[in-house]
């Protein structure tokens, strides 16, 4: 059965929903990540979930970090945080499960550092994609298994091939 994972940035959580709305889960803020004096500082923005039923969850609107859960939706970890340096954010506005590899690896959309980032399931960066975009908000993965759409605030959508570069 289809199901909808959705960020509610004023509620201060992720909803897991059948397709005529009714709520089968939510995951509120991750207080384990010592992260929060507050559900109010927790705003996410974007869910991606793994083949195994992982969740992860960008905070674009908090405090700039990713949050894993697990199929259960235990926490697991946090990482990334407000900041400019490879693997810090500023605005980590989407996050999508990128499957055009042999590895699945996390895309984030570092909206305010105008980049993607790249990493492997458990946190690990990988990679930092930069100088081709302007404000990247969104990413979708091509049906042809190929190409990444990046949607971006500034007026334009850039598409990548399977190596990350510029088509």
């Amino acid at each position: 059965q289809e199901r909808l994972w959705l960020a509610h940035i004023g509620r201060h959580e992720v909803v897991q929903t059948t397709l005529d709305g009714k709520v089968l889960a939510t995951i509120g803020f991750p207080k384990e990540a010592g992260i929060y004096q507050s559900a109010d500082e927790y705003r996410p923005t974007d869910v991606a979930v793994g083949p195994d039923g992982s969740i992860w969850v960008a905070d674009g609107y908090g405090k700039s970090f990713v949050h894993q859960f697990d199929a259960q939706r235990k926490y697991v970890r946090s990482w990334g945080g407000h900041g400019t340096e490879p693997g810090q954010m500023r605005t980590p506005h989407c996050i999508t499960l990128d499957t055009r590899g042999r590895q699945p690896r996390l895309i984030v959309a570092d909206r305010e550092n105008g980049r993607l980032q790249v990493f492997d399931l458990d946190g690990t960066l990988r990679a930092v994609i930069s100088g081709i975009f302007r404000r990247p908000c969104d990413t979708c993965v091509h049906p042809d298994g190929r190409h990444l759409a990046v949607a971006d605030l500034a007026g334009r959508v850039t598409i990548l091939d399977e190596r990350n570069q510029l088509v």
